[in-house]
């Protein structure tokens, strides 16, 4: 067996996967070169290492750390479900001021703006849509300052 056939079985041949003559070919190879020997002993030693590596010690204190911010997480939902009934009182009430405001705005033109035209019929469309002066008394009291 060449020294590049022997490689690319050696992690089969440590991990015991490969068939029986397969694994007595390895063997026998090994046995005779000792470039591969070393190898195997070096490929052994590396996956001790990342099999080592794999099992991941938990902070001691992690399990109590979880469960105490599980209970004020838990503690903090009952008062947001306590509040969240009422989160639409703010829409409602921004609401009702527009609306005053924009009543209470019509309310006060009407009661503020004299009637220019007590008959509108008594001009034309198009005379009534040019003629904005008269319409608009704030531009009047401006222009006569």
């Amino acid at each position: 067996m060449e020294c590049k056939n022997c490689h690319s079985k050696l992690t089969d041949y440590i991990e015991g996967g490969l068939n029986i003559q397969d694994m007595q070919e390895v063997a026998a190879h090994l046995k005779k070169c000792t470039s591969c020997s070393t190898f195997v002993i070096y490929l052994r030693t590396t996956l001790d290492i990342i099999q080592e590596e794999k099992q991941i010690q938990p902070y001691p204190f992690l399990y109590s750390r979880i469960m105490a911010r599980i209970d004020s997480e838990s503690n903090a939902g009952i008062l947001r479900q306590t509040f969240s009934s009422f989160r639409w009182i703010p829409a409602v009430a921004a609401g009702l001021v527009l609306l005053i405001g924009v009543l209470g705005g019509l309310g006060l033109g009407k009661v503020l703006a004299p009637d220019v035209y007590q008959d509108e019929s008594a001009i034309s469309g198009f005379e009534y849509l040019v003629n904005d002066m008269e319409q608009e008394p704030i531009e009047q009291f401006l222009l006569n300052l």
